[in-house]
């Protein structure tokens, strides 16, 4: 028979150990909570969509017991791209981990910022906290209700983007008078400013993109959207510096009107319109390639000059500004630049520099995704000897690239005599190890009379 003590003991300890396993099993956390406490990772991308199950938030769990993690109405995810909405949480959800496992929820989510083009499947964000108080007693209403619906949508951004009352309306009369009681409280708005009367409410959205060539600066541009009757229904950005060269402005925004209605969007200064665009239902956002290159460009300067460095299409058009205007001595010079801008797919383009029209070296570039190779400085020295059959006249001791560009003029000199000659060079370059360059001996009416190979 086993003692009392022991079988006191062994009770007290299987009660315990139940207990604490339960506590394990059974341990929940808010998402929010989980994340400042250092206990998970989230990541998230969106399904596409203003609403619905429109984010898909995968959850790691860093610990080695498990987790219950929940998604409260009003928690945040902000979009990686800055044209597309952020999303807000309108339902609960409830991920369960094991430890060191991840889990996924597809969670019922709105859009926030109306101005911005709907997030689409991919598209990526972050976890952004809890919103303001308001978005967030909005958020559990629609939760409590269950109204995941365009009506709810609208009621969102009457809170976070501005939006007119007028847009939230809807067949259901007792979920839009409990959406506008929020609004209306949140906003200060009177309650008799809302449209009680049901009738079906759809959003009609619409997601595009202006594309400009501009020839100079805009020193204080507007960007905005028109109805066809030449009334503007939304403002983008105001007073704001434009740079002159190539732009595209991507965009988003949505009504509750006919979805035949058009609309101009209009890159303005003042009352001028600089570049418009006509916007229907079937508009995109136009997905351009981006070209990122390197150039470096070399040129002889004879007089104290303003050189600007830019992106040139063939028509000569500046498409990017990449080095500001600058003077420069007389001599010889050598630019490095790189260009990193969206450009329209058809065409070639030149890093060029430049003075007013007058082109002073262009080096063509193609378009590619690939990041240039950026390598580290590299010094060259050695010692090149020369055999001179006769005395020369006036003359220059260049370097090339491989490619036949001058990266330099080593040394100039009005005469050299007949005999053995020997010259000591040295430079840096960024080339990278495999880079091959030439030293030759050019005289004055550009004929090479030397060369000598560099790093083959």
């Amino acid at each position: 028979m086993r003692p009392i003590w022991l079988s006191f003991l062994l009770s007290s300890f299987l009660l315990f150990a139940s207990s604490f396993g339960a506590a394990r099993a059974q341990s929940t956390i808010s998402l929010h909570e989980a994340i400042g406490n250092g206990w998970v990772e989230v990541a998230a991308q969106g399904l596409g969509g203003y609403q619905g199950k429109c984010l898909e938030v995968v959850i790691k769990n860093l610990r080695d017991i498990p987790l219950n993690v929940e998604l409260w109405p009003g928690t945040m995810f902000a979009s990686h791209d800055d044209w597309k909405q952020d999303l807000i949480v309108t339902a609960p959800a409830k991920v369960q981990l094991r430890g060191k496992t991840s889990g996924v929820a597809q969670v019922y989510t709105m859009c926030t910022q109306a101005w911005n083009a709907s997030p689409g499947s991919g598209s990526g964000f972050s976890f952004n906290g809890l919103a303001e108080e308001g978005l967030r007693k909005l958020a559990n209403r629609i939760a409590k209700g269950n109204y995941q619906t365009s009506t709810a949508q609208s009621a969102v951004w009457a809170i976070s983007s501005k939006e007119p009352v007028s847009s939230i309306y809807g067949i259901d009369t007792t979920a839009t008078r409990e959406l506008a009681e929020v609004v209306s409280e949140e906003t200060g708005i009177p309650i008799s400013r809302f449209t009680l009367t049901p009738r079906p409410h759809r959003i009609i959205n619409l997601n595009t993109s202006i594309e400009c060539l501009l020839n100079r600066n805009i020193a204080h541009g507007k960007l905005a959207l028109f109805n066809s009757g030449g009334v503007q229904v939304r403002e983008y950005f105001n007073d704001r510096f434009v740079e002159k060269g190539f732009q595209q402005f991507k965009i988003g925004a949505s009504h509750t009107g006919d979805s035949t209605d058009t609309f101009w969007l209009r890159l303005m200064e003042g009352e001028n319109i600089v570049s418009e665009k006509k916007v229907t239902i079937t508009d995109t956002i136009l997905t351009l390639p981006r070209l990122h290159q390197e150039g470096v460009l070399g040129y002889s300067l004879t007089k104290a000059t303003e050189v600007e460095i830019g992106l040139y299409d063939e028509q000569d058009r500046l498409h990017m500004a990449i080095a500001p205007t600058r003077m420069l001595e007389p001599g010889f010079h050598r630019s490095r630049a790189i260009a990193n801008t969206p450009v329209l797919p058809e065409g070639r383009y030149f890093i060029k520099a430049k003075s007013g029209n007058e082109t002073l070296a262009s080096q063509e570039v193609s378009i590619s995704d690939r990041t240039p190779d950026i390598h580290s400085k590299r010094q060259v020295a050695g010692t090149w000897t020369m055999q001179i059959g006769q005395p020369l006249g006036a003359g220059r001791i260049v370097l090339y690239d491989q490619e036949g560009r001058v990266k330099r003029v080593m040394a100039e000199f009005q005469r050299l005599n007949a005999g053995e000659r020997k010259f000591s060079y040295q430079f840096e370059h960024v080339d990278g190890p495999e880079a091959v360059f030439y030293l030759r001996l050019v005289m004055a009416d550009g004929t090479v009379l030397l060369e000598k190979t560099i790093g083959r």
